[in-house]
This record gives C-alpha cells, sequence and structure tokens, in this order.
C-alpha cells in the first residue's frame, strides 16, 4: 500500500486505536491485581508495589498514569492517585483490537504487534520475562519488521534515507571517507546505505551495543561479501573505545538510537569527539509520537533512559530543542533535511546534519 493511501485514513486510527490504549492500560492494571473502584485511592508507590514493576520502568508507570489523567480516568491530590470509575474490563482488550483491525485492516499489522505487546505488560514490566524479548521473541530481529513496515509508510523516514544514501555515494565517488554508524541494531540504514558505496573510497565502522547484533551484522556482510566493514561494541552513552579515537572520521550516522541515552548533550558530546573538523554528524529521530507507538516501545528499557533534565514524560523531543542542543555542544552548522518532502509523514522524523 503506497504512503497516500496509508496516510488518508490515519488520523481516525489514531484516535482510535489511543481510546483503546486507555483501557489497556487499565486491563494491565486489573490483571495484576490492582482493584479499580469509583474513587479509590492509591498512591504511586502503593501502585508500583502492587504491580510489582521494575524500577527501570517507573517512566512507563508515571507515562501511562499521566495519560490517564488527560483522558479522565484518573485525577491526582495531593500525592494520591484517584479513580474517578469502576473498571470491570466487561468488553475484552481482544475483542476492542479486533474491532480496530476490522474497521482499519490496512493496518492490521500495527494493530497485531500492538496486541501482543499489551498482553505481555504483566510478565515483562514485572521482570518474569526480560521485556526486550517482547519485541524480539527468541532474538528474533524479524518479528517486528511487517508492523515497522507499515510505521515506516506513515511516516517521511524514507526520503530521509534517500538523502543520506544519495549524499555519501556522491561524496565516497570524489574521495576517502570514513563513517561510523553508531546503534546500528537490525541494520536498518546500514544495508541501503552501503550498498552505494564506491567499496576503494569507504572505511565503514558498524557499530552498537549489543553483541548479538553485531554478530549479525557480521552474517550479514559476509553473505553480501562488503569487505570494507569493521564491527564495534559501542555505547554511545559512554566515552569511545580507542579503536574509534584513534582516527577522526568525516561522519557519524545515529538513527533513531541517540534518544535511547541518558543525557542527550553527553551523548551528542561523544560522538563530536570522534569527528574531524568539518566532520558531521548525522541524525535521523523521529519527533514525539502518539501514544499507541510509546506503549509499544515503552518495552524497550532504554526508551526511559533519559535523565538529563530536557525530557520529561518521553525521550523523543522536537526539532527546535534538537537545533538548540547541537549549537550548546559546539556544532557550527545545523541543518535539516531534506529542506522539502513530497510527504512529510503523519509521524514525522527529522534529518539533523550537524557539522564541526
Amino acid at each position: 500500500m503506497t504512503k497516500a493511501a496509508l496516510s488518508v485514513g490515519y488520523s481516525n486510527f489514531e484516535k482510535a486505536i489511543n481510546r483503546i490504549c486507555y483501557y489497556c492500560i487499565l486491563d494491565y492494571f486489573i490483571t495484576s491485581g490492582l482493584a479499580i473502584q469509583a474513587k479509590t485511592e492509591y498512591s504511586e508507590i502503593e501502585l508500583r508495589s502492587t504491580l510489582k514493576i521494575q524500577g527501570k520502568f517507573n517512566k512507563f508507570l508515571s507515562y501511562m498514569l499521566f495519560q490517564l489523567s488527560l483522558a479522565g480516568f484518573i485525577k491526582y491530590k495531593d500525592s494520591k492517585i484517584i479513580f474517578l470509575e469502576s473498571v470491570d474490563g466487561a468488553r475484552s482488550i481482544s475483542d476492542r483490537i479486533m474491532y480496530l483491525t476490522e474497521e482499519f485492516p490496512e493496518y492490521k499489522e500495527i494493530c497485531n504487534l500492538f496486541q501482543h505487546c499489551i498482553t505481555h505488560y504483566p510478565q515483562a514490566l514485572s521482570g518474569r520475562i526480560p521485556a526486550i524479548s517482547v519485541l524480539y521473541p527468541s532474538g528474533n530481529i524479524r518479528f517486528l519488521e511487517p508492523a515497522i513496515e507499515v510505521m515506516e509508510g506513515i511516516s517521511n523516514f524514507g526520503w530521509h534515507e534517500i538523502y543520506l544514501k544519495k549524499t555519501l555515494s556522491k561524496i565516497s565517488k570524489k574521495r576517502k571517507i570514513s563513517v561510523i554508524e553508531v546503534g546500528g541494531g537490525i541494520g536498518r540504514l546500514t544495508w541501503h546505505i552501503v550498498q552505494n558505496l564506491n567499496s576503494e573510497n569507504i572505511c565503514y565502522y558498524f557499530t552498537d551495543i549489543s553483541r548479538f547484533f553485531l554478530a549479525k551484522a557480521i552474517e550479514t556482510a559476509n553473505k553480501k561479501n562488503i569487505k570494507f566493514m569493521e564491527f564495534i561494541q559501542f555505547d554511545i552513552s559512554k566515552e569511545p573505545p580507542l579503536i574509534l579515537k584513534d582516527t577522526r572520521h568525516d561522519f557519524v550516522l545515529a538513527l533513531n538510537v541517540i534518544h535511547a541515552t541518558p543525557s542527550l548533550i553527553d551523548t551528542i558530546n561523544n560522538l563530536k569527539s570522534l569527528l574531524v573538523s568539518g566532520g558531521s554528524l548525522l541524525i535521523i529521530e523521529y519527533m514525539p509520537v502518539p501514544l499507541w507507538k510509546n506503549m509499544i516501545w515503552g518495552l524497550a528499557e532504554g526508551w526511559w533512559y533519559f535523565n538529563d533534565g530536557i525530557r520529561e514524560l518521553t525521550p523523543l523531543i522536537d526539532k527546535e530543542k534538537w537545533e538548540a542542543i547541537l549549537f550548546q555542544c559546539g556544532f557550527k552548522k545545523v541543518r535539516f533535511f531534506p529542506k522539502q518532502t513530497e510527504f512529510l509523514g503523519e509521524i514525522p522524523c527529522i534529518g539533523i546534519i550537524a557539522t564541526l
């Protein structure tokens, strides 16, 4: 289905799935042993205790409660949370999602992933199973692909990918360049980029915090017979390893990863230290996303790592904040790409080129 076709019914789909989100949160509470009656009061500490939620997901709980308050299901009074109506779960979540899928069949893959995620909240958020295993069952990195394909269809991600691919390909045909990709993950950006590069003029470092993703990337590079890549473990929230610092690099690529760190400023400074004078940090990040998307990616522990005073409820920030932070970190020029797109996207992401 084309981007334009997906876009037509998206606003109604978003309203419908966001409404379901509220009942999913309440269902998670009830399934985890919380009694919800009108005027029932709990402190957030009592909620955490009853839900047995792990500390690393406390921000997720706070986000859920904030959303319930906006929707009028709860209110805050002093240090207490007061439920404003009784909830008995008479209409099951599975029924709600089934009706949603019937009404919006073009978003079936998103509905399937959404239901898969929210039904695992009690086990995942309490630590009875690893939360990341919900997103990658049995380490299957392809599990998310059908839903991600639809998500990208309602965003402008593809335009940023094409721009980067063309830009780096053009430069690599003229001179030698060194590129580091950070948080490469499943290679969503990687393999689109490297196949268009001049192998004689490029040194490409694929990095990720996960050894699992590094191993998968090495396997893929071998299958594609790509010889100019190096694979290095790198936690971008910490000082870069010496093997990367020994050489200054022309470009650092970061696709949807900088947000998943405690401090945007510290992380950006770490990446800046790898660049030559005149080098560029190339960033693709989603701007703040709707409730339903936070309900999916909230199962990724890194979604809630933020602790920098810049972000409050979720890890994503808008264009203006990115620009201010990058100038604060010492970049001389910050521009956004592409300058114009035919399709802005219902869930837009931004491309940023920050140059020293």
